[in-house]
């Protein structure tokens, strides 16, 4: 450390050792124009001053609140009071935006374990008939088919665009089959739905609800994104035998929830696929 009669001088690594920061980290602020050393004329060897210090501590005070280094230009040019309260005011409002933020991703975390957990532990194959309040999805066209790259690639799209939506429940695929094509078979040409409990952020126009009545559900150990027509179609055929049978009416379009999909496992056994037909 060199010393003068104007005050204490620190070459680079002086500097750095004193702030308890690194070279590149100084260099990376001088390249951003946020702390630049000064030049000596006598000898033109660069240094930092006492006042470098207190701006370096000012500098770390707002990288530990968040902000970007961007930002912390910003916030130099203008050093007051005045300033700083609003600085802290938008820092305030950047927490919570965070925590919100953390909140709904820990929500979703937590809702899809305990579904994947439940879902894994049922029995398959065996029609039970439940009562459903009412649900909401958020429901996008898919005109494709299941069976090919293409196919999936739009269902990428379309969970991608899902992520961005507000309080999506753990249901990672939700496709609906409408009732005329119940009895073709067909399992392309469907809607995509993701579940939500927030319906009032979604459109009307892509807002699809559920009514609240009795249903049938079967639970598969199938990928619906990788199942062949024909398994699909015979999964559907035994629901619809069981309906038969007991003389029930198919009130809703068939509902098929994909739990566990290819996007979390390539292990065929987890696959896990749940049929739900509203009856009366």
């Amino acid at each position: 450390m060199k010393k003068d009669q104007s005050g204490k001088k620190y070459s680079i690594s002086e500097f750095a050792k004193t702030c308890g920061t690194t070279k590149d980290t100084l260099y990376h602020y001088e390249k951003q124009g946020i702390l630049i050393p000064s030049t000596d004329e006598t000898n033109h060897y660069r240094y930092y001053s006492l006042n470098d210090f207190h701006l370096f501590q000012y500098i770390a005070h707002l990288r530990r609140m968040g902000f970007s280094v961007s930002e912390i230009r910003d916030c130099i040019r203008e050093r007051n009071v005045k300033t700083y309260l609003e600085i802290l005011a938008l820092s305030q409002k950047k927490c919570l935006d965070e925590i919100s933020e953390a909140q709904r991703r820990y929500d979703i975390v937590t809702k899809t374990r305990e579904a994947t957990f439940r879902y894994s532990h049922i029995p398959l194959e065996t029609p039970r008939i439940e009562y459903a309040g009412e649900e909401y999805f958020f429901l996008s066209p898919f005109r494709g088919d299941l069976n090919t790259i293409d196919g999936i690639n739009q269902i990428r799209l379309h969970l991608s665009a899902a992520e961005i939506m507000p309080d999506v429940t753990s249901n990672l695929m939700v496709f609906k089959v409408k009732k005329e094509r119940l009895n073709s078979g067909r399992s392309h040409n469907l809607d995509i739905m993701i579940q939500t409990s927030n319906p009032s952020e979604i459109n009307e126009d892509s807002l699809h609800v559920k009514p609240a009545g009795f249903y049938l559900h079967i639970y598969y150990c199938m990928d619906l994104t990788s199942s062949t027509e024909e398994e699909r179609d015979e999964a559907f055929q035994k629901m619809k035998g069981y309906i038969d049978e007991h003389n029930y009416s198919i009130m809703t379009d068939l509902y098929c929830y994909n739990h566990i999909s290819r996007f979390l496992t390539d292990d065929p056994k987890e696959f896990l696929s749940e049929f739900v037909i509203g009856l009366a």
